[in-house]
């Protein structure tokens, strides 16, 4: 019987978190007791049920994804909900080079300046 893939979707998420801010955080507590502390690295399987076991289970498959696909590159913290990219420099980042090169832009201005005549 096929699944749904909603964890598999999760998994992608939160590993493109993962490499767009340098670090997640899996919550084992419901969002709603951390009403005001989340912030974009904050990451929850929206696909089921919020329990501590799926998000230990998401955690889970989360690890294994990375191992498998990015070995190396990635640290664990020793609370076990933290995953930070080794090495992360938020000031030398791609993504928010290219973040603020878009929010620099006028509403009818391209990237490119193209010749659109």
């Amino acid at each position: 019987m096929r699944r749904s893939g909603n964890t598999t979707r999760a998994v992608d998420s939160a590993i493109q978190t993962l490499f767009t801010t340098g670090e997640i955080i899996i919550p084992f507590v419901n969002k709603d007791r951390l009403k005001g502390m989340l912030t974009k690295s904050h990451v929850y399987d929206e696909g089921v049920e919020f329990s501590r076991r799926t998000q230990a289970y998401f955690f889970g498959r989360i690890l294994e994804r990375l191992e498998n696909e990015h070995s190396g590159t990635f640290e664990v913290d020793d609370n076990m909900n933290v995953i930070t990219v080794k090495g992360w420099d938020k000031r030398h980042s791609f993504y928010e080079s290219v973040e603020s090169s878009f929010s620099s832009l006028k509403p009818d201005e391209t990237l490119y300046n193209e010749d659109r005549s």
